[in-house]
């Protein structure tokens, strides 16, 4: 029996899906930033990188697998924690080498003898001595008054170190860590910041950030985190969420499918690959590889390093 035209029509009034309108929330380029080494020890995770080598390597291979920004804590050789701009310098040349267009996030280290941006000023003239290819972007913390480790970054800090950095071209990265966060940062760009657009991250479960190891209460909060820090920022925001702990997998696929920027994943800020397994992670460049394949299986084109200048406003460094 063939399907005349008026059984036709009648299918499509009963059903009209081909009518429905696309939904956006997931249209746009995903950025997946790669954390490593961090702060967990060999004894935690044996596979930890510990040599200069190793830690570019792990980087290198990470953005061979998809990671368009790479994020370090630099380690001297045998993984002993180091503040030297020029050990940073060493391992990202090894980084830059291979991969010369990848984007850069480096903390600042403070020198806590001194106060307001004199604290970070020394080692900042080193690291950007022949320009901001090691610092593209930097993490400014944001954290909840309580913490005494994070006293340093008060208000007015806050406001006098972002107008620092741009003038050095170094694009402030600004993190939160709880709903208090979200008003200090909304108040320090309005106050402080000028370079559109603006690169915000939500941290969850690591530090001092409000917990998700539990489900499914995780996950309202993540919404939550989201979609209140979207309403209450600028426009011209770029969002990120960095999660870590036992819950980062499910968590980070779930801020991709609410339209998330920016993701990170890595040993820096985990230990398990999975919440439900003990199977610890032993290669950065698989979670790298693990994400981007969920991203594309969702539709979401990954970002490439231009792309990321283009996403959070940045000029390409100029080579020395």
């Amino acid at each position: 029996m063939t399907e005349g035209k008026p059984f036709i029509e009648d299918l499509h009034q009963h059903f009209p899906v081909q009518k429905e309108p696309p939904i956006n929330t997931m249209n746009k380029k995903l950025v997946v930033s790669i954390a490593s080494p961090g702060w967990l020890s060999t004894q935690q995770n044996p596979h930890i990188p510990t040599s200069h080598e190793a830690m570019a390597q792990a980087l290198i291979d990470s953005v061979h697998q998809g990671a368009a920004i790479v994020h370090m804590h630099a380690r001297e050789e045998g993984g002993k924690p180091s503040e030297d701009p020029d050990v940073t310098q060493k391992i990202l040349d090894r980084v830059l080498n291979v991969c010369p267009d990848v984007v850069t996030s480096t903390h600042i280290n403070a020198d806590k003898t001194k106060s307001g941006v004199d604290m970070f000023s020394k080692w900042l003239e080193r690291i950007t001595a022949t320009g901001v290819k090691y610092i593209q972007g930097t993490p400014l913390h944001t954290k909840g008054s309580t913490n005494k480790r994070s006293a340093m970054w008060d208000d007015q800090l806050l406001r006098d170190v972002i107008p620092y950095l741009e003038d050095k071209g170094v694009k402030p990265e600004l993190l939160i860590y709880d709903t208090f966060g979200i008003d200090r940062v909304a108040k320090a760009i309005e106050q402080a910041a000028r370079w559109k657009p603006y690169w915000v991250v939500l941290n969850f479960g690591k530090h001092d950030a409000m917990p998700v190891g539990r489900d499914p209460w995780a996950h309202y909060h993540v919404m939550t985190m989201i979609k209140m820090t979207r309403e209450m920022l600028p426009e011209e925001t770029v969002l990120g969420a960095y999660i870590g702990g036992r819950n980062w997998l499910p968590l980070t696929v779930l801020a991709i499918m609410m339209g998330i920027d920016i993701v990170r994943v890595g040993v820096e800020d985990c230990l398990w690959v999975y919440p439900h397994r003990d199977e610890i992670i032993q290669s950065d460049a698989d979670m790298v590889r693990k994400i981007v394949t969920i991203g594309r299986e969702l539709g979401r084109e990954i970002a490439t390093p231009d792309d990321v200048r283009t996403i959070l406003g940045l000029k390409k460094p100029a080579k020395s």
